[in-house]
């Protein structure tokens, strides 16, 4: 996550060509206070065990192993 962090912060002034410099100063100033608004916020246990445990676990479901609502089983 880290890596994606750094990507997040360095990212606008690869985007020189699109915005203008104030422009990018703001954009880096919103995700400076949106991160640290979101590592403020409290966290679930769940969440906490997530970080701790990492890619070591699968957190998601493969889009195999969905299954449909029955009542969506006709559509599509």
């Amino acid at each position: 996550m880290d890596n994606a962090l750094h990507e997040i912060r360095n990212g606008p002034p690869r985007y020189h060509r699109l915005f203008k410099p104030q422009d990018i100063s703001h954009i880096q100033e919103r995700i400076t206070t949106l991160l640290g608004l979101i590592e403020q916020a409290p966290k679930s246990l769940k969440w906490k065990a997530r970080a701790a445990i990492g890619t070591k676990m699968q957190w998601y479901n493969d889009v195999e192993e969905v299954e449909r609502a029955d009542h969506l089983n006709g559509i599509g």
